[in-house]
């Protein structure tokens, strides 16, 4: 998997990260590997996809496309 990782265009990747996230208790390895303009943390954010203010994240980044 990671080998395929390598081969992405990091400027098409979007990443969302929550900054409270009580699963994953750092962040730098996404970061290090996929850090671009469209990489974001919500200071607030969880694990969970629901703590995460994706609907607006999508529709501000689908205007930018």
């Amino acid at each position: 998997m990671f080998s395929m990782i390598s081969e992405l265009d990091i400027n098409k990747v979007s990443v969302i990260i929550g900054g409270n996230d009580e699963i994953i208790d750092t962040h730098d390895f996404t970061k290090n590997l996929l850090y671009n303009k469209r990489f974001v943390i919500f200071p607030d954010g969880r694990h969970s996809g629901s703590t995460l203010p994706l609907k607006e994240f999508f529709t501000d980044m689908l205007k930018n496309i």
